[in-house]
């Protein structure tokens, strides 16, 4: 069983902080579904180096993901979220994260798999087997 909770806009910088902490250097999957590019796999098992929320700048309130190949100083990957809307969490009932979910103002999504066994399915807004789907995706 998935438990799936929506991360208070005020906590995200804690949440993305505690994941970077517990899931650093952990090989991940990230996909982005684009309403005009559709689904697709953008990061397939590279550690991850963080994941941030910018706090200044014109970037203001853009989550940063890094990933970067362990004793790599060229084999790195940012992926910036310029108007992420909101985020959702997903863990097991251990509390292992399973994917985190953010949905942009421009209507793309950013999921971010945590358990390599997982995997969404192209078209479908859900976040994993037998879960619930977030509110913001229902009825669409």
């Amino acid at each position: 069983m998935f438990h799936t909770q929506e991360v208070p806009g005020a906590t995200w910088d804690a949440c993305l902080l505690a994941l970077s902490g517990q899931m650093w250097g952990r090989p991940v999957r990230v996909w982005v579904e684009h309403p005009d590019l559709g689904h697709q796999l953008l990061v397939d098992h590279m550690p991850l180096y963080g994941m941030s929320l910018i706090k200044k700048g014109a970037e203001k309130r853009a989550i940063e993901l890094s990933f970067n190949e362990a004793q790599s100083q060229s084999h790195h990957l940012t992926h910036l979220i310029t108007a992420p809307a909101r985020i959702y969490l997903q863990e097991s009932d251990t509390a292992q994260p399973i994917c985190l979910w953010i949905d942009s103002q421009d209507g793309s999504n950013t999921l971010i798999g945590f358990d390599l066994s997982w995997a969404p399915k192209p078209g479908v807004r859900a976040l994993g087997p037998a879960t619930e789907t977030p509110p913001s995706a229902q009825g669409r």
